[in-house]
């Protein structure tokens, strides 16, 4: 484990020295698809043949059937408003696509505030089913993705399967102690809290994993040392003893050593947000930008140090109904179209199926970023809380 511990290392710092040198540009690109939005939107709405007559629309039986006949995609399934999951289309591109507007985004959080350790882990789910979390993290990840996002080594079946014995809680903090990531994430900031929540409440139960790693090694399979082999750097006993040593539950900030951590902070998530900061005082926070399953909605862009939320994910076309109106195609507004302070619901087409798919999530658009909307999601069309 030395060894692995010291080449991890080493092969983190250089990836972390890339990620600095890469920054620029994904700061750069960014701005040129601010620059080009107006251009690249009117182009969107003849590729996707969306005309002034094309109607607005929920996801019904219509809609489900059409991405059901897609070729070449899998689905995703999402709770929501519809009697069934909503099933959601992605391929390879789409993924792929994701992901790039996913890291496109760390290098920018990261070079705001001159970030050190941009490794980041999640507290995702480990479940094995057809969610968004699901085909985005658990499947078999490279050496590569171990280094720079090392939770996904907990969704490894032989890992996974420690979950029969012990808790998600306690996986997570073995994954964490070995890889020492410098940024913590979780979509929603309750996720976080209530992990912190219960270590407070269960601080034996949940090191029980880490406690028998370190005294009876030799009870784990060989698969497991191999993972563990993988996200390992220089200093994990240590900062293991730390943990087990305490008589006491530790404040994260105790042994937690993150420069930041990220969630989404729109809707109702204020009371969350007001743990965390909590839990982790003097922490750097990261908003998050905002999507759903069905499409990503906003990315995040730094206007000399100042983020925004802006509507320039790859190949969305992007319209809005004022707040209140009806769903009529003839009440749609470009985003150039908005006017900060006001509020809006968001209606997106793609290439996999959604045509003026009304999403009904509400925004306040903040301001116009060079004619580009900088939105805050507020909440879901007809609901106070859209999850609890």
């Amino acid at each position: 484990m030395k060894m692995a511990a010291i080449l991890n290392t080493m092969a983190r710092s250089f990836i972390v020295w890339g990620m600095k040198r890469l920054a620029p540009y994904a700061h750069r690109k960014a701005m040129s698809e601010v620059t080009n939005f107006k251009q690249n939107q009117h182009r969107l709405k003849l590729e996707y043949q969306i005309t002034p007559n094309t109607p607005c629309r929920l996801y019904d039986e219509e809609l489900r059937k059409t991405i059901s006949e897609l070729p070449n995609v899998e689905w995703v399934k999402t709770s929501g408003s519809t009697k069934e999951p909503k099933i959601i289309a992605f391929d390879r591109s789409r993924l792929a696509n994701v992901k790039k507007s996913f890291a496109g985004v760390t290098l920018r959080s990261a070079d705001s505030f001159d970030a050190q350790r941009p490794i980041v882990f999640t507290l995702a789910s480990l479940a094995d089913d057809e969610s968004f979390t699901a085909i985005m993290t658990n499947k078999e990840p490279s050496q590569f993705d171990l280094w720079v996002t090392p939770h996904r080594a907990l969704a490894i079946n032989s890992v996974r399967k420690l979950t029969e014995t012990y808790s998600v809680h306690a996986l997570r903090i073995w994954g964490i102690v070995l890889s020492n990531p410098g940024w913590l994430y979780s979509t929603n900031p309750s996720t976080q809290a209530g992990f912190f929540h219960a270590l407070s409440q269960e601080w034996d139960t949940h090191l029980k994993l880490l406690r028998d790693y370190f005294e009876t090694p030799e009870q784990f399979s060989a698969d497991i040392h191999q993972v563990a082999a993988k996200i390992v750097t220089t200093g994990w006993r240590e900062r293991g003893s730390v943990l087990l040593n305490s008589t006491r539950p530790l404040k994260p900030t105790e042994w937690l050593n993150i420069e930041a951590y990220c969630s989404w902070d729109g809707g109702n998530t204020t009371p969350f947000l007001r743990q965390l900061e909590g839990y982790l005082p003097d922490i750097q926070f990261i908003p998050m930008f905002s999507m759903s399953t069905e499409t990503l909605e906003t990315l995040t862009v730094y206007d000399n140090g100042t983020p925004h939320f802006v509507t320039i994910a790859p190949n969305v076309l992007y319209e809005f109904l004022p707040e209140g109106a009806e769903d009529d195609p003839t009440l749609l507004l470009s985003g150039w179209d908005l006017c900060p302070g006001e509020r809006y619901v968001m209606v997106v087409s793609d290439p996999y199926g959604l045509r003026r798919y009304v999403t009904e999530d509400v925004f306040l658009c903040k301001e116009l970023l060079h004619g580009v909307p900088d939105l805050r999601f507020l909440h879901r069309r007809g609901l106070t809380w859209s999850y609890t």
